[in-house]
């Protein structure tokens, strides 16, 4: 199994590409899922969650799970949160979000990606990411 790799990250933040959130908000947000959405071991029971739709992102194209991601809701957002763990999250444009699902993952098994702002996270807008696996999100 895979794990988050910071390091990766940190190339992205210091090309531009990314802002790191400090632990405080990552929790918060983190919070913030835990409580709104039911969930099923690790991941959301997006099956529970109305207006979701799901890619097998193994069987996928870089091309079809980029298509897939501009066409959700959290791509309404300019930016994006990107969540790991309570302790790691970023900041990042919706349209590399889209064109870099295999690498927004920075190595990490599972993701979250988070519509609205650091301080108004839209939980309208949300999406999962299980490595090369799965993608559930809100519809548009």
């Amino acid at each position: 199994m895979s794990s988050f790799r910071p390091q990766l990250a940190s190339e992205q933040v210091q090309l531009g590409g990314a802002t790191w959130l400090s632990e405080v908000d990552a929790a918060r947000i983190e919070g913030l899922l835990t409580t709104r959405f039911p969930w099923r071991g690790y991941h959301i029971d997006w099956q529970s969650v109305p207006l979701t739709v799901h890619l097998d992102w193994g069987s996928a194209t870089d091309a079809q799970a980029s298509a897939f991601v501009r066409g959700v809701a959290v791509s309404r957002s300019k930016e994006v949160t990107l969540l790991y763990s309570r302790h790691h999250a970023l900041r990042v444009s919706s349209i590399w979000l889209a064109g870099n699902v295999t690498e927004a993952g920075f190595n990490a098994q599972q993701y979250f990606a988070i519509g609205g702002t650091v301080e108004t996270p839209d939980l309208n807008a949300i999406a999962e990411f299980e490595s090369c696996s799965n993608i559930w999100a809100h519809a548009t």
